[in-house]
């Protein structure tokens, strides 16, 4: 059965127990993972690196808003588990995707994973750009918005990822020398393979620009963008696709690119690049708009001012149900504990024709911006695996901080 909420809980109370689940159950030593096994308990580690920088972000976020105190407890820690994520490697400026410490046993993951050098830890290799782009959009919003004591420790963590890419002809290489599978920025690769990693790298490079403040930074990211012409490659970042095609749309890469667009726009001052950043956006924007997405929405009101999409943004946060991330019985104990109850009708209209599908007539989902929009599915039976809402309280916090709407 769909489980919607028969008397709406408010998006703040919503948010209370997406993130009392977060914490309870999906953070290992700070580091947050995104999909947990009902049957064995055990996780599945891909993108804790990334999910931990957003999760960083997000709280940051929550504690410009509220100025809450586990808001700023929680920053502490993402900014640690980053920290833990580099040193496990041995290598510095070369992150983990996830850490595993030993003494928990085995960690029933898959991935490429090595030992830590003081033995205590095991990490998953093969980082990607996804990593590197989630890390950075967190440090970014944790710079701004955390705590002055933590700008050092940002900074040199920053400055030491970046630089080992740079010093690697704009790559990511692994702690045995080898390019990862998903960490090329060069211009070889930007021009003839992959458009979308101008932005992510220019997002990069304005990140360390402004956490370092230092003059090599500065002059790195103007020569790129303007010299290498990245910021026009950045043009063309999203490529044009047919959503009701199946399987046409990464939605992964459209995540990616307003992690990056938000930084950018944030950072840069000069009328001619953000004028180049503003059109790539707009490209992108003409495609996702119509999907309703709330974290695209607000980063596109954060960049532009345009404010016409507030309210169908904040009907996808309404409509977004419990069970899209959880099974019932997940479900059942938290409306004990928080004092709710569900039915099991949808509530929004069936969609008339082929297009985006309303977000509680979805499958369930491990990120509700990452999959499909336009496919629908029952959750009528309980999955093998559970996954936290980060989603949910990315695009929360960044509605209640740009002000589509105050609670």
């Amino acid at each position: 059965m769909f489980l919607a909420l028969q008397a709406p809980l408010t998006l703040e109370r919503k948010a209370e127990i997406f993130t009392y689940d977060l914490e309870a159950r999906f953070r290992i030593e700070g580091q947050v993972a995104p999909k947990l096994r009902v049957a064995t308990g055990s996780y599945n580690m891909p993108d804790n690196c990334y999910m931990t920088g957003i999760y960083l972000g997000t709280e940051a976020l929550r504690l410009a808003v509220t100025r809450d105190p586990r808001a700023l407890a929680n920053v502490e820690g993402a900014l640690a588990a980053l920290e833990r994520l580099e040193a496990v490697t041995g290598t510095p400026g070369f992150l983990a995707r996830a850490y595993w410490p030993v003494a928990h046993g085995p960690h029933g993951d898959d991935g490429e994973w090595s030992k830590s050098p003081d033995g205590r830890y095991l990490w998953r290799g093969d980082v990607s750009n996804d990593q590197v782009t989630g890390f950075l959009y967190g440090a970014s919003l944790a710079f701004d918005l955390g705590p002055a004591a933590l700008r050092p420790r940002i900074a040199l963590l920053v400055a030491r990822v970046v630089d080992r890419i740079q010093a690697n002809g704009r790559q990511i290489v692994d702690a045995a020398g080898k390019v990862t599978t998903w960490g090329r920025y060069d211009r070889d690769y930007v021009v003839n393979r992959e458009p979308m990693n101008a932005l992510l790298w220019l997002q990069h490079l304005a990140v360390a620009r402004q956490v370092t403040g230092e003059e090599r930074f500065r002059k790195l990211y103007e020569e790129t963008a303007r010299r290498d012409a990245y910021a026009r490659f950045a043009l063309v970042a999203r490529k044009a696709t047919d959503p009701l095609k199946a399987g046409a749309v990464n939605h992964s890469d459209d995540v990616l690119l307003f992690l990056a667009y938000l930084p950018l726009f944030r950072l840069e001052k000069t009328a001619e690049l953000r004028d180049l950043y503003l059109r790539s956006l707009d490209r992108t924007w003409r495609e996702v708009a119509v999907e309703e997405n709330p974290f695209f929405t607000y980063v596109h009101r954060a960049a532009t001012g345009d404010r016409s999409h507030d309210a169908a943004a904040r009907r996808t946060l309404e409509l977004f149900p419990f069970d899209l991330k959880w099974n019932r019985l997940t479900i059942a104990g938290y409306e004990r504990r928080f004092g709710f109850r569900s039915d099991a009708l949808p509530r929004s209209a069936a969609p008339a024709r082929p297009g985006v599908v309303p977000i509680d007539r979805r499958p369930r989902l491990w990120s509700a911006w990452a999959n499909d929009p336009y496919v629908a599915g029952s959750r009528e039976t309980d999955g093998a695996m559970e996954y936290q809402a980060l989603d949910f309280l990315m695009a929360y916090w960044l509605g209640r901080y740009t002000g589509a709407f105050q609670e």
